[in-house]
């Protein structure tokens, strides 16, 4: 049984009211069953009042104790629902959480400047030896990668780039999420570059297996988002690839055959609302 009690504990303003809300809120008042049990902490559970509200427990933790301060507006209605809060609590629960946030963002626009990498995580990046690796600071820039790193996420990209605090690559936010976007490496880009390049692996593989000869052949991916229903968004992805030397029948055969064996192909099956496969000659 989890006991709420957290000694020590340095709370928020928005922690305290949180806590003394759900203290004055009791099982029956939501309709929950008392077992005849030693209840540790007055009114509600943290874990109770979570599963209300329908977040998780960790989460509804972390904002208690003022460790989370990015509540959205929709997370900060189903907690005042779940305390029965009124019109003018609700507003002030609001509050408190715009309050952390301006008090969290001015901290770390003083504290935080540019992040360079230590050489005990230059160490670790070499130990990996071949194996792709790709190390992100606090804002998603790239703060470093390996040579098979660079290689397979962002080969289109000076592989000292991360070196230059001025113009690192960044996973910059898409527009299509209400982000800058740009010519910079997001993460849908990233993920074009492995498909593009596990699918290539694929088609050779297959090719070998059918005794076809690759001459030259390339292939490319393009990864975008696409708005679905209720406001939520999907990737699609479009796979192009250029066969050369063999008629248009086996090429449309050999990407197809590579689709089913291909791993991101495997992994991302019914998990992507557009996958569209060409293959020119």
């Amino acid at each position: 049984m989890n006991d709420d009690r957290d000694a020590g504990d340095e709370k928020s303003e928005l922690g305290r009211f949180l806590t003394s809300r759900r203290a004055q809120l009791q099982p029956a008042d939501v309709g929950l069953r008392m077992y005849d049990e030693r209840r540790r902490v007055p009114g509600l559970r943290r874990e109770e009042l979570a599963q209300l509200a329908g977040v998780s427990q960790a989460y509804y933790t972390r904002l208690e104790q003022g460790v989370s301060q990015g509540a959205s507006a929709e997370v900060l209605d189903a907690i005042a629902r779940a305390l029965r809060l009124d019109e003018t609590e609700r507003e002030h629960l609001h509050d408190l959480a715009a309050g952390g946030r301006a008090r969290t963002t001015a901290r770390r626009t003083r504290k935080l400047g540019p992040e360079q990498l230590s050489d005990a995580t230059r160490q670790l990046i070499a130990s990996f030896g071949r194996t792709p690796v790709i190390v992100l600071g606090r804002r998603s820039d790239v703060l470093g990668w390996n040579r098979t790193g660079h290689a397979l996420f962002a080969g289109h990209l000076d592989r000292e780039s991360p070196e230059d605090l001025k113009h690192r690559p960044n996973f910059v936010v898409p527009k299509e999420l209400g982000g800058p976007g740009g010519e910079q490496t997001n993460p849908e880009q990233l993920f074009a570059s492995g498909y593009a390049a596990c699918f290539h692996n694929g088609l050779r593989l297959i090719a070998a297996q059918r005794k076809l000869r690759l001459a030259d052949s390339t292939v490319s991916a393009t990864v975008g988002l696409l708005a679905i229903e209720d406001g939520r968004f999907s990737l699609e992805v479009a796979l192009s690839a250029y066969l050369p030397g063999l008629t248009q029948a086996e090429a449309d055969e050999l990407v197809q055959a590579t689709h089913q064996v291909c791993p991101y192909s495997n992994a991302t099956r019914g998990n992507i609302e557009a996958v569209t496969i060409t293959a020119t000659v």
